[in-house]
């Protein structure tokens, strides 16, 4: 039986907006085992995103309140902080909001490596990792800004900076949804991949029940910063028992 490494137990997150209280999540509860690749589905605003930044310690200043517990491999975090940036990465919706416009890629992946502690940074390993992220001549990648790229090649090229950490935990927050039918094809075969290579935990955060069906063993249904339904992905998709759940199911886009 897999251990439950990542414990989320009576979340509550708040915060201000225009003096407001606004309830992001209420009462989240789950548990992720090592290894789990689970999907975390929502529309947006119902609080997928604020589920990964807390578990990345990196929620907005108007944060109001936070409450739970939160236990990764046996120790009980503290919520503001999160999971160590050691052992988790996150992999952003907008490839350009990972990248600094004004920064060559090669001086951006220093940047990022020494950050992280990541001691090997000559120009072979960022030749290697452009390499395994399928982006095809990588020493005049190097060479380039953010906005010469595409948009997919910023996200194969945020993927593998943020997976040469050796993660135990990969967030992709809608890391696919600007993108064409191929390229996020090309996007999620890259991480799989990685992850068979690496055996990390992945949550994958979208909007599209069908994107994630074939190859998530567990799906978890976020409305209005609840969860609403999770379990085994089969079991969801084949008998849903929320409306909003068969909703999500029929205006998802075809994959």
């Amino acid at each position: 039986m897999k251990e439950d490494f990542l414990k989320i137990k009576n979340l509550n997150v708040n915060f201000i907006v225009n003096k407001n209280i606004v309830k992001a999540l209420q009462n989240i509860n789950i548990n992720i085992e090592k290894n789990d690749t689970i999907a975390i589905i929502g529309k947006s605003g119902s609080g997928k995103t604020v589920l990964a930044k807390t578990l990345c310690g990196i929620l907005p200043n108007n944060l109001s309140e936070i409450e739970g517990e939160i236990t990764f491999n046996g120790r009980v975090l503290d919520l503001k902080q999160g999971i160590d940036k050691r052992y988790i990465s996150i992999v952003l919706q907008n490839p350009m909001q990972s990248f600094s416009e004004t920064i060559k890629i090669k001086n951006f992946i220093n940047d990022v490596f020494k950050a992280n502690n990541i001691s090997d940074r000559n120009d072979d390993t960022k030749i290697r990792i452009l390499k395994e992220m399928e982006i095809k001549n990588p020493k005049e990648v190097l060479k380039k800004y953010p906005y010469e790229l595409s948009g997919g090649m910023l996200q194969r090229l945020a993927l593998g900076i943020m997976l040469e950490k050796k993660p135990e935990i990969l967030i992709c927050d809608e890391v696919t949804s600007s993108l064409d039918v191929i390229t996020q094809k090309n996007i999620i075969n890259l991480i799989l991949k990685e992850k068979q290579k690496q055996h990390f935990t992945l949550l994958f955060i979208t909007h599209n029940i069908n994107l994630v069906k074939e190859f998530c063993n567990k799906i978890v249904i976020i409305k209005d910063g609840e969860i609403i339904e999770q379990g085994i992905t089969e079991k969801i998709i084949d008998n849903p028992q929320t409306s909003y759940t068969k909703n999500l199911i029929k205006t998802a886009t075809i994959y």
